[in-house]
């Protein structure tokens, strides 16, 4: 007698998982911008609790966090730029 294996629910759990998971790195990018603090993987992973080579396997949170991360990097300036500009007697807009 052979007994038919149900995988349905397995498959349907794991499904409800990665959603889960999907959403905790979202709603942790939220956060962290709404706090403005800087987005990189590591800030990511420990918000989302995470693993960072979750975030580095899908597309999607690497393509997001290298631009979320890229954008704070041109907005923020470098203390040697900052001073270039009072040298320069620009002023200075953050």
């Amino acid at each position: 007698m052979t007994h038919k294996r149900s995988t349905g629910a397995i498959v349907a759990l794991a499904k409800k998982k990665r959603e889960e998971t999907a959403q905790q790195v979202e709603q942790a990018i939220k956060q962290l911008i709404k706090k403005n603090e800087r987005i990189n993987f590591n800030s990511v992973s420990c918000e989302a609790e995470v693993s960072k080579s979750y975030l580095y396997s899908h597309p999607e949170f690497r393509e997001r966090i290298e631009t979320l991360r890229k954008q704070q990097q041109q907005q923020v300036k470098s203390p040697k730029a900052v001073k270039r500009q009072l040298y320069l007697g620009e002023t200075i807009h953050s």
